[in-house]
Parts: structure tokens; sequence; C-alpha cells
């Protein structure tokens, strides 16, 4: 087989990059399609375009405004703006050769064409209404993640690095005149140019200030009501008085002209309350502050206070799906823009202008023949809408609607055109072949993991416990299909449905053949017919990744493995004759494995989404 590594433009995966210290570099931005406004497009960059959520599903983070004009940015480099009620899109391009596009952390606009843009890896530019200058810091040939940058003019920013660097650019010129004594959480410019920086390591919350001739640090006292948590701080802002406030999971203070902290926001964190975390704050220039919260459990929530703590209003900012990590920046007024996980956008200020708003359209979305179909939520818990795509992903057609579910649907097509909409309790087809509904009995006690829809026309259904069920082109239920298990099937590790090709449909299942050996793992390979067609022992020593296993239409078998004590621990494997053979792809977590008859892709992700990038290597069968 032959490797031909892609950068997954699509998912915009941070990659491990350096940054070139000896001159600044100009970046083209990849443009969205053009819109009178982007609820109804997509974000594009490389070879990917965004299908679903639309316009893009990346997190934001940050967002700044002046002059009518605003600047979003947030994970794999997407970078929002907005203006004339309209918002345009593009994506910054990777810093790196073969890397992905850098995760943005923070953004601030000195005037309306011209933003300044901070995040991982390195990336520090500015954004002049056209293209992305790279800035380089002289002398440095390491890749520093930034967590905030901000200034007056464009003779005067300031930009922070997580260590605690503190970076200065006078319009020509980059030095770092001070080093934070903790790691950095966020920096805000007063009015009269003065800046602060709060930090935080394990044992204390530090303020940093610059008066404009020298600087200074001081350690935020831990108070007996519990004014600081180390470990807690989360964001810095500050109001027309020239005052820093500092927020903290569950309490927010100002310090004043003497250096005393007074607390204006806490909530209860004892264990067992319900109160949600603070996860971001932005201050107004009238002296009040929003707060956002956010949990797992339900909506992210907005509330407004003023400078004495009194609380004002409260807004919630999402519809119970418990978009963890809301972040608020300024936005068009007193009002900021609320930022939401998946690429939510809303303006608590202007309700009743709808445009101001993106809310990512949520569904599932599956390749069904040359383009895609998503079934879209609608105001109706029970009602999806389901959208056909074309194959560049920017034409849609509505295509039909389906009720009365009783959970959130999952799409599979097939490349004839085909598609079913599965329900918890029922799949339903649609396409070429008519309309049918296939029940799922026992949908409780049997949950359905898996369907494939084979281009030969039957429809199969894995379901837990290796049930595997299959229905014929004019099959009005779901046939029950017998394969021989071993004797340990009570020791089964897991079950997956595999899909090649055209008539190639297989089962793949994994086992312990001594549960008090768990190394001892082995993995059998049935037909979609239920005959047995091999069974393998895996490496020894080696733990079977979570799904990460492929059967090609020749019945060749791929799996990633985790060894603690190999290097690198996590591999993908090739089973050759008897034997193992590892393949040349870097894996840091687990990924995921994909047929295409005899060709494989494996999409592998860095050690985590917020510092590392995703890569498609596409291995081609000989």
């Amino acid at each position: 087989m032959r490797l031909r590594p892609l950068t997954l433009a699509l998912l915009f995966l941070l990659g491990g990059c350096g940054t070139d210290a000896s001159r600044e570099t100009n970046l083209t931005a990849t443009p969205s399609p053009p819109a009178a406004n982007l609820l109804a497009k997509q974000l594009c960059g490389s070879d990917f375009c965004w299908v679903a959520p639309l316009p893009q599903g990346n997190t934001l983070r940050a967002v700044s405004s002046t002059a009518g004009t605003s600047y979003a940015v947030g994970d794999h480099g997407t970078f929002l703006r907005f203006r004339s009620d309209a918002w345009t899109a593009a994506t910054i391009p990777a810093l790196a050769e073969g890397g992905a596009p850098p995760n943005l952390t923070s953004v601030w606009a000195p005037k309306a064409d011209v933003a300044w843009i901070a995040g991982r890896g390195g990336a520090l530019l500015r954004y002049d209404g056209a293209t992305f200058q790279r800035m380089a810091l002289p002398g440095r040939t390491d890749a520093p993640d930034f967590v905030a940058v901000t200034g007056t003019t464009d003779e005067n920013v300031w930009a922070v690095e997580r260590i605690g660097a503190v970076d200065h650019f006078d319009g020509a010129h980059w030095t770092t005149p001070f080093r934070l004594g903790a790691p950095a959480v966020g920096a805000w410019v007063a009015p009269d140019g003065q800046i602060w920086v709060l930090g935080q390591s394990s044992t204390k919350t530090v303020l940093a200030h610059f008066d404009g001739a020298a600087w200074s640090e001081e350690v935020v006292p831990a108070a007996p009501d519990g004014i600081t948590d180390p470990r807690a701080a989360i964001a810095i802002g500050g109001d027309s008085q020239g005052r820093p406030w500092l927020a903290f999971q569950f309490l927010v203070t100002v310090r004043d002209d003497s250096g005393a902290f007074r607390v204006v926001y806490k909530a209860d964190n004892r264990a067992g309350s319900l109160q949600s975390p603070l996860t971001s704050m932005w201050v107004t220039p009238a002296d009040g502050a929003y707060l956002a919260s956010g949990a797992d459990f339900g909506s992210s929530a907005v509330t407004r206070i003023d400078a004495s703590g009194a609380s004002k209003q409260g807004f919630t900012t999402s519809n119970g799906d418990g978009l963890v990590g809301t972040y608020l920046g300024s936005g068009p007024g007193d009002t900021p823009w609320v930022l939401g996980a998946g690429g939510e956008v809303r303006d608590v200020g202007a309700p009743e202008a709808p445009v101001r708003t993106i809310v990512p359209q949520r569904g599932s979305c599956a390749r069904v023949g040359d383009g895609a179909v998503c079934a879209v939520k609608t105001a109706a818990l029970d009602r999806y809408e389901l959208w056909r795509f074309d194959a560049k992903g920017t034409a849609k057609t509505l295509v039909d609607t389906v009720s009365g579910l009783t959970g959130e649907p999952t799409v599979y097509g097939d490349a004839n055109g085909r598609f079913v909409v599965r329900d918890p309790s029922a799949l339903y087809v649609r396409g070429p072949g008519g309309n049918r509904t296939l029940p799922l009995p026992e949908a409780a006690q049997v949950p359905t993991l898996d369907v494939v829809l084979d281009e030969a026309g039957p429809i199969y259904v894995l379901r837990q416990g290796c049930r595997l069920e299959r229905a014929k082109v004019d099959d009005s239920a779901l046939v029950r299909i017998d394969f021989a298990l071993t004797g340990n099937q009570k020791t089964m590790g897991g079950c997956a449905l595999h899909h090649p090709a055209t008539g190639a449909v297989f089962v793949t299942s994994d086992y312990y053949v001594n549960p008090d050996a768990p190394e001892a793992q082995r993995i059998m390979v049935h037909r979609g017919d239920g005959v047995f067609r091999s069974e393998i022992t895996m490496p020894k020593g080696r733990y079977l990744l979570a799904e990460a296993l492929a059967v090609s239409k020749s019945e060749r078998l791929f799996a990633a493995f985790h060894d603690p004590q190999a290097t690198p621990p996590r591999q993908v494997f090739e089973r050759v004759g008897s034997s193992w053979q590892a393949l040349d792809v870097p894996v840091a977590s687990t990924p995921m494995l994909a047929m295409q008859g005899e060709d494989l892709a494996v999409v592998s992700e860095g050690a985590g989404e917020e510092d590392r990038g995703a890569t498609l290597h596409l291995f081609r069968g000989e």
C-alpha cells in the first residue's frame, strides 16, 4: 500500500507548527461563498467545506467590536466578520507547510478594517481587511501559545503568552518587557492605556500592572470567604474608571484605586450545588458586567450585574443543548456578543434582529449519491427536515420531513441515492425503491448501534449484543441473522459493521479468550449473511482501541492497538498472513478507520483537539 497524507481542513484541527522568526509573512484568507448573510452559507477551507451544521460548527472563543464592525475567532482557523447586519467568513491558513489552521483564542479590533488575532502554536496575526500578516517575535524559534492580544493603537499592541511572557509591538519592533510570575489567563488595557495581566498557578493568583513607566506584580489575596481560588481564574476585564475586574469560576472581584479587592458577585460552589461555574465575563462601558455560565446538564446562561453587584437581568443563550464554554466579547453598543460551542453567535441586545444571530442548524448528515442528506431539527421537537446538498455542499433542496420521532435521528446513505433516517424505534427509508418504515422492536432493551445500506439492496442493522438483522428490498420487517459465536461471547468486547464495497458487508467481534487475562484478545470476522470467515489473535501485550477496526473488500483486516510500554504507544496495523505489520501513520489518540474497496482512510487526531491537528491519511490498496 502507498500512503498519501492530507490535512483535514474540514475539521480545522491545529497541527504542531513553528514560527519564522526572521520575517513577517502575508497569508491569504480562504473566503466563504458570497452571501447577503452567513446563515444560508457555509465556511470552506482547503479541500473541505462545512455541510452541517451551517454556516460552520467550529467553537468560537473571542470577539471584538469597533465602529459597527465585529470580528469573532475560534477553533481551526475560524474567522468571522460582522458588518451591516451581515456575517462573512474566512479561514486563516496553516502556519506551517503540512499543518492545519491554528486554533484562535483572542481578537482585538482597533478600527473597522483592522483586527489583531492570537492563538495557539505561534498564531499572532494582523488582518488589514484583505490579508493576514503573520507577526514574528525576534530571536524566537518556538511556537508559543497566546492567550490574549490587545492594545490602544497599531503602534501599541500587547500579546500575552500562556507561559506568562508579555510581548509588545511599537509599530515597528517586538520586545518582551515583562514575564509574569505564573501562567497567564488574560489581559486588559484601561482607557488611559495602562495594561493589567492576570495569571494563575497551582499556588497563587497574580495581577501584573504596567502604568506607562514601570511594571509591578502583586499576589491577589486569598480571603476567608474564598475571594480567590488559584485553580479557577477565568477572565480579566475593566471599567471606565480604570479598575480591573477579575473573574473566577464562582466569584467576581473588582480592584479599587487603593489596591483593595471588593467582591461584586459570588455564587454557591458548595458540594451538591446546581450553580453552574462561570465561563466568561465582559465588562460594559457603563461599568456593569455580563457573566456567562454553562453546564453539561442544562442551558448556558448570561447574567448582567452592575458595579455594586446587583443582578440586573438574566438571558438564556441556548435551547437546552448544554453548550459548555460560553464566551463573551464586545458587541454593538453596550451589549456583548455571546459565543457558544458549535459556532453559535447571539446578540442579547437585539432579539428582534435575528439576522445578527448565528444559530447553526444541528442535525445528522450522511453521504447519499454524489451529495449528502442532512436531518435538521425544526421548532417542533419531534419533527426534522431532510435537506439534500449537492457534491460541493453549496446548493440544498428540501426533500422530505419526518415527524413523530422519539429521539434525535441519525442519517445513513448509499451511492444509489437511497437513505435511512434512524429513530430509536424505527428506520425511515427514503429514495429509489419507494418510502417505507421498518420498525425496531425491543428498542429500549436492544438499542441499535449501526446501520448499513448496501447498494445491492439489503439494509443491515447491528444492535447491542452483536445482534444482526437484515431487510431485503421488499421486506417490511427486519429479520435476524444468526452467526456462530464461540462460547466466550459472554466476555465479548464489542461488535462493528463494515461495508467496504457493494455486496461486501462484514461484522467484526472482539472477545477475551480468558476474562482473567485481558491481553488475550481475539477478533472474529463474519459476512453479512452470517458465514464465519476468520478468527485472529491480537498482538500480544496490545489492547484494541475502541471501534478502530476496518475490513477491506478482499477481507484484509486493519486495526489500531495501544501498548503503554511501546514507542509510539498507539499504532495502526494490518494483518498480513499470520502476523501484524505496523503502518507508518502517526496516532496520538484513538483514530477512525474506514475502507473503500481496498483503500484505507485513517483520521488521526493529535493529543488534544485544542493543541494539535487532525490529518487524513489515505492508503491506496495495491
